[in-house]
């Protein structure tokens, strides 16, 4: 007997992140021919000039959705993905909250985002040494635990899901 789901239903069942209040501001050291007026994303707090990076954003992403995340050059779209993945290193100057929560409960961490999600730089990594199995497999001898067997067969799965199969001994370049 087949049984057909409910309606409005999603049969993608997966994560909820929910985002609330995500601020970040740094110290702006301005010259002394530029005013405060002049940017709206600069403002004074406690006595200090501060450039607005991001500021009170709160959202939702649910399973099997797409989101976009546009903007002009600078516009602090990698700040935000640095945000939610938990990258960014702050001096204490910087003003900086941070509210990511996955399915409405738990706090998004650092280690519980490497385990549910990927985010791949603006800038690559890669060395072009490196062929992409020499790649996976130093990567893998970094993350994984377990035999060096179960190493590989975790190496030669992945190039096969990417299908990477005819270059995998080519160099990055």
């Amino acid at each position: 007997m087949k049984v057909e789901p409910e309606p409005n239903s999603s049969p993608i069942k997966g994560i909820t992140l929910f985002w609330e209040n995500i601020t970040f501001r740094t110290p702006f050291t301005r010259s002394k021919t530029e005013q405060l007026e002049d940017n709206p994303d600069i403002k004074m707090v406690n006595g200090k000039s501060m450039k607005t990076i991001v500021e009170d954003l709160t959202g939702l992403a649910k399973p099997g959705e797409i989101i976009g995340l546009l903007g002009p050059s600078a516009s602090g779209k990698t700040v935000l993905l640095n945000i939610f993945s938990d990258r960014l290193i702050l001096p204490s100057e910087c003003e900086y909250r941070r509210n990511v929560y996955v399915n409405n409960r738990t706090p998004l961490t650092r280690n519980l985002f490497g385990k549910i999600a990927a985010y791949v730089m603006q800038d690559d990594v890669l060395l072009e040494t490196l062929t992409p199995y020499e790649c996976f497999k130093f990567a893998a001898n970094l993350r994984l635990s377990g035999t060096e067997q179960e190493k590989e067969e975790a190496v030669l799965k992945v190039i096969k899901a990417l299908r990477l199969q005819v270059c995998r001994d080519t160099l990055v370049l």
